[in-house]
C-alpha cells in the first residue's frame, strides 16, 4: 500500500519539459510516470482501471486548455471515489 501512494503520473505534451519537476520528485522517493501518449487512454474507457494506478495525476502546463477540460471531465466520471 506504500508503494501505491507514491505514484504519481505526469501528462504532458513534452516529456523533455518535466525532467526537472520528475527529478525533484524522484528526489522525494516518488515513483514518477511521465507520458504524452497516456492522454489517448481518455477515448477509451476500459483503460480507465490503468489511471486507478496513480492517486496522483499531475497535468502538465503544456497541456492545451480543451486537453485539461477532457482530463478532468473523464477522471471525475471514471476514478474511484
Amino acid at each position: 500500500l506504500v508503494g501505491e501512494l507514491n505514484r504519481i503520473l505526469i501528462i504532458t505534451t513534452n516529456i523533455l519539459n518535466e525532467e526537472n519537476f520528475q527529478n525533484k520528485l524522484q528526489r522525494l522517493h516518488y515513483e514518477v510516470f511521465v507520458s504524452e501518449t497516456v492522454i489517448d487512454l481518455f477515448s477509451d474507457n476500459s483503460n480507465s482501471k490503468y489511471l486507478d494506478l496513480f492517486p496522483v495525476i499531475i497535468l502538465s502546463e503544456t497541456l492545451p486548455l480543451r486537453m485539461v477540460k477532457t482530463v478532468c471531465i473523464y477522471i471525475e466520471r471514471n476514478r474511484k471515489q
